[in-house]
């Protein structure tokens, strides 16, 4: 499976709904199949599925989709009130394209794909520690134990400055970058931005700060986990002395990608 869309019924446009849709800030739907009876279109934009988005995610010189599909043959399975139709799909190099290969382009999504699970990681830990600090702020609120405030604080404390080396958490807007320095997972994003700009192997380049940017990330998954290794067991025997609810490694939910869009009743499935 490359990737699956999920139709939905159009719903009638509000008063004003137009002008709000041409704004293009913040994150994009990922659009939805249509249902209305009869002759259907959909675009796919031959991409994988992206990576793990959180809630209020800001990228810089990025955008949330996974790598292209390389050329070759493909099945498109159109399913509706249970029955499924199958037929054979090809997708073709660009005509106008010379001088690259197969393994040229394999090259390409290979490391498109080893760029997107990074940024992948780097996302599920800011909603590892988001899940967390939750936790603390909800236990802080039903204690004044100066042990248990001392020891949730420092956690607390330990595990915003982790969040803040793997994300800006300052961004807000689109605009709030020119201000406030992107990090690690928005780094990682807008190289795979580049990695796939044009038909082409990576460059030495490309190579070379995927390796550094993975490095500092891994060092960063590691203090994580470290973090919570050393300090997180004596919180939690403090609270069990206090009868409140442990703190569990317990992260906050992601978001499906593209969100800008309210969800609809799926009726029927594509796949590619």
């Amino acid at each position: 499976m490359v990737r699956s869309f999920t139709g939905a019924a159009e719903k009638p446009k509000k008063e004003g709904e137009d002008a709000a849709a041409g704004d293009d800030s913040g994150p994009k739907p990922i659009p939805k199949p249509t249902i209305k009876p009869g002759l259907n279109r959909y675009t796919w934009d031959m991409h994988y599925p992206g990576f793990t988005e959180f809630k209020g995610m800001v990228l810089w010189a990025a955008e949330n989709r996974g790598p292209r599909a390389l050329p070759g043959q493909y099945q498109v399975r159109l399913t509706v009130d249970g029955q499924a139709q199958v037929v054979p799909a090809e997708v073709r190099l660009d005509p106008r394209v010379k001088g690259v290969s197969q393994a040229d382009l394999q090259k390409q999504f290979d490391l498109a794909s080893q760029i997107g699970a990074k940024v992948s990681q780097a996302n599920d830990a800011v909603l590892l520690v988001r899940g967390l600090r939750a936790q603390i702020e909800a236990t802080l609120k039903k204690t004044s134990d100066p042990a248990i405030r001392r020891s949730a604080e420092q956690l607390q404390q330990k595990l915003g400055a982790i969040e803040g080396r793997i994300y800006q958490t300052q961004l807000r807007s689109d605009e709030d970058p020119l201000n406030y320095p992107i990090m690690l997972n928005n780094k990682l994003a807008a190289l795979a931005s580049v990695v796939e700009d044009g038909e082409a192997a990576p460059t030495a380049q490309d190579y070379t700060v995927f390796g550094d940017l993975s490095q500092r990330l891994d060092r960063e998954l590691a203090a994580l986990d470290q973090t919570l290794s050393t300090d997180l067991p004596p919180l939690n025997t403090r609270l069990a002395a206090a009868h409140l609810p442990p703190i569990e490694r317990k992260p906050e939910l992601a978001v499906e990608q593209g969100t800008a869009a309210a969800a609809s009743t799926a009726e029927g499935d594509d796949d590619e």
